[in-house]
């Protein structure tokens, strides 16, 4: 497709007078011959590749997660070149993905994105309250722990509060801290169940001493890691915990 909006450029020369549309029309490989009688079945055949938009355009956000596509890829600064692997074999599995930078992650509402997609994609009879709740503050843990390095702490007081609030602020405005991926994956099971993926570009925490420590009494810290344990089938933590993995 580039080598031939290429030549038609060289052709007609820039800038054009109108609009140009370009269309790829590809043929399928045709099926395997059946095997002779006797003989071992032929091998399945490989999966389609990933049905992904890739985009500045955040507002391609919610046709992306639509069937028949498989997700997004937000093309920042960096391109594309940033892109956790892990985002692809997902979709190959017929499931979603969605990577953005940290500031697009508020700004586009992403969880209500792909909890809305979900719930279209796959149904049954699941809790998606409870879902969109888990998927709530696994991202927001993600963005403000993982990706920008806040405390949690520091909600425990009103000056903490306040102090909280200029750290997130800075760690937005921060190229480096604000412009890290926060990741969303989702594959179906065989069970009809769904696990899903979040996956930040942090410093990665103990997740021996936060599997022991619950909530502290009182106060914010450990309150959402102790929500996603108790309405999920299950959590998991990969990757020193930059990813945590739920079940639903």
């Amino acid at each position: 497709m580039a080598g031939l909006v290429a030549d038609f450029t060289a052709i007609v020369g820039s800038p054009m007078d109108d609009d140009m549309t370009a269309v790829a029309v590809t043929r399928l490989a045709r099926p395997a011959a059946p095997p002779a009688s006797g003989s071992a079945p032929a091998p399945p055949a490989a999966p389609p590749p990933a049905r992904l938009v890739a985009s500045a355009d955040l507002s391609a956000i919610p046709e992306a997660l639509a069937a028949p596509l498989g997700g997004f890829l937000e093309i920042t600064a960096a391109g594309l070149a940033d892109v956790g692997p892990a985002c692809y074999a997902p979709v190959a599995r017929g499931g979603l993905c969605l990577s953005l930078n940290v500031a697009s992650v508020a700004a586009c509402g992403a969880v209500r994105l792909v909890t809305d997609a979900l719930r279209v994609r796959y149904g049954g009879a699941r809790d998606w309250t409870a879902v969109e709740i888990i998927l709530g503050e696994a991202v927001a843990n993600a963005v403000l722990h993982g990706s920008l390095g806040v405390s949690s702490g520091l909600r425990e007081s009103r000056d903490g509060l306040d102090r909280f609030a200029q750290l997130i602020q800075a760690g937005l405005d921060d190229p480096e801290r604000g412009g890290r991926r926060v990741e969303v994956t989702v594959v179906p099971d065989a069970a009809g169940g769904l696990e899903i993926a979040v996956h930040d570009r942090g410093r990665g925490f103990d997740v021996a001493a936060a599997s022991q420590d619950g909530p502290t009494p009182g106060g914010t810290h450990g309150r959402g890691l102790a929500l996603i344990r108790r309405l999920a089938r299950s959590t998991t933590f990969r990757d020193g915990g930059r990813t945590l993995v739920f079940t639903v």
